[in-house]
């Protein structure tokens, strides 16, 4: 057996081939010793021939002398030399953990008796330097190894070794048997939360993968590996959901090691709080004009917007983006004020998603302010005709800034009257606007221009008779001129008196003869 020494041997024996009852004359005489030396010699596991050195045979007599002349030695060379390989048996030990990512090896499993990786528990090496190294095809787990059922299972713990002497690999002399014991890898137990999100609404979706390690997690995850988690919640809208994990992966250098792990995931809550926007309409103050004042006459001054958005934003989504429509809004007509009050509607594409909005309004003011008009009463003339002159007649002065508007009417009532041939001033008394038989004064501020009222002298022609007669002593007048057709002393022929009761009377001074 293998001991690391040189085998070499000198033994002989008689040829075995030679029958007994024929060896009697081909064996040595009684008390005389024959010695050889042989030339073979063999260390290592193996079969070697061990021929004999012929010159070295010797044969003696028991008093020592040299009887070797006495005989003829015949030899063969059928002797070997042979070398078998010395049995060892190596123990390997029991190691397991919780997976870390790293290899678990021979080189983690230590016996607690002898605080080494591997024991020769059968055998010995032998003497000498002999030294013992691990191959490199030892056997090593990274990851948990499971059975068909998905049972956590174990690796056996196997070496293989390489014994040298000397710095010389002398392994093949030995027979060398194993007991194996085992390597475990358990599958690592994290503990996390997913952490509450909140946002202010964006129109896109909130998404969460964001965690936390719980306080009696006893593990983490493996430092250098990526933790990909795929979860349930996602909301665009206002409020609240919640998300819970779905699956997960763990990938360590691309590969996905996720059976290494029992992951518990605590669920959160994902919050899509409304977005504050801020709305601003502005001042208009104009004179009545028949017309409602609405908020797209009120033109900032700035920015010649009919609204601004003065605080907050609405967002672009994927190049669309939210848009302000007009729901509502106020208006007003007559004389007075009101807030400039839009209501407002924020549309997505065509979707309505005012209700993520939380809007705040400043308004302006709408003022409708009387509406100057400047109005010249007309100047009236007419011959006497023994009836009042009165007028309410009027017309646009040309320098009013505005008229009456178009479908409303303005009545006048006028101060001036006159009866009598002459002059009076024509002022205004007051006034009335309709609309729609609707009295609306307070809507204007009228100012007017006073006219003049004149009468003029009525034309008339009278005619006297002719009468002739013989003198008598008396005077002839037109007493006696009378009108063969009226049978009157004076007739009207161009136009008449004004008024069936007035007459005409003769003045003294009339003519006579």
């Amino acid at each position: 057996m293998y001991d690391g020494t040189p085998l070499i041997s000198n033994e002989w024996m008689y040829d075995p081939n030679v029958k007994y009852e024929d060896l009697e004359p081909h064996i040595l005489v009684d008390l005389e010793f024959l010695t050889l030396e042989t030339s073979g010699t063999i260390t290592n596991v193996g079969v070697t021939n061990n021929p004999i050195v012929k010159e070295s045979i010797s044969i003696v007599k028991v008093d020592g002398s040299d009887s070797t002349e006495n005989y003829q030695v015949n030899t063969n060379d059928n002797g070997q030399l042979k070398i078998k390989a010395r049995p060892i048996r190596i123990k390997t030990y029991d190691a397991e953990k919780v997976y870390d990512g790293s290899y678990l090896s021979y080189m983690d499993a230590v016996s607690d008796e002898t605080g080494n990786t591997y024991d020769i528990i059968v055998g010995s090496l032998g003497d000498g330097d002999y030294k013992l190294s691990v191959n490199d095809d030892y056997s090593k787990i990274r990851d948990v190894q499971f059975d068909v059922f998905g049972n956590v299972i174990s690796t056996p713990n196997v070496i293989n070794i390489s014994v040298s002497l000397n710095g010389e690999d002398v392994t093949t002399n030995y027979e060398i048997s194993y007991e194996c014991g085992s390597l475990t890898v358990h599958v690592r137990e994290v503990t996390i939360s997913l952490v509450d999100k909140e946002k202010v609404y964006d129109g896109t979706p909130l998404t969460s993968t964001e965690y936390v390690y719980d306080d009696d997690t006893q593990y983490k995850f493996v430092d250098s590996e990526i933790v990909e988690l795929i979860n349930t919640g996602s909301i665009t809208n206002v409020g609240t959901v919640d998300n819970e994990n779905s699956s997960y992966s763990i990938y360590r250098e691309n590969e996905n090691v996720y059976r290494n792990y029992n992951l518990i995931v605590g669920k959160a809550t994902l919050t899509v709080t409304p977005r504050e926007i801020t709305i601003k309409t502005y001042d208009k103050t104009r004179q009545y004009s028949g017309n409602p004042l609405t908020y797209l006459e009120a033109l900032s001054e700035e920015t010649d917007n009919y609204f601004d958005i003065v605080k907050g934003t609405l967002p672009i989504v994927k190049d669309i983006p939210h848009k302000l429509e007009v729901v509502s809004y106020l208006s007003i007509l007559d004389l007075g004020d009101i807030k400039n009050k839009v209501i407002f509607k924020v549309m997505f594409g065509s979707n309505d998603v005012t209700s993520n909005y939380d809007i705040t309004y400043e308004y302006g003011t709408l003022t409708i302010t009387p509406r100057n008009v400047i109005v010249d009463i007309l100047d009236v003339e007419k011959i006497y005709d023994g009836t009042p002159l009165t007028s309410n007649s009027w017309d646009h002065s040309l320098n009013t800034p505005f008229k009456v508007v178009e479908g409303e009417v303005l009545e006048l009532v006028n101060l001036g009257s006159i009866i009598d041939v002459g002059s009076t001033d024509n002022e205004n008394e007051s006034y009335t606007v309709l609309r729609n038989g609707e009295n609306i004064n307070y809507n204007y501020n009228v100012v007017f221009n006073k006219g003049t009222l004149t009468v003029t002298p009525r034309e008339i022609t009278i005619k006297t008779y002719d009468e002739t007669r013989p003198y008598n002593g008396e005077y002839l007048t037109y007493l006696e001129a009378i009108s063969e057709e009226t049978n009157n002393t004076y007739d009207i022929v161009v136009s008449t008196l004004a008024k069936e009761n007035e007459a005409l009377s003769v003045n003294e001074g009339y003519a006579s003869i």
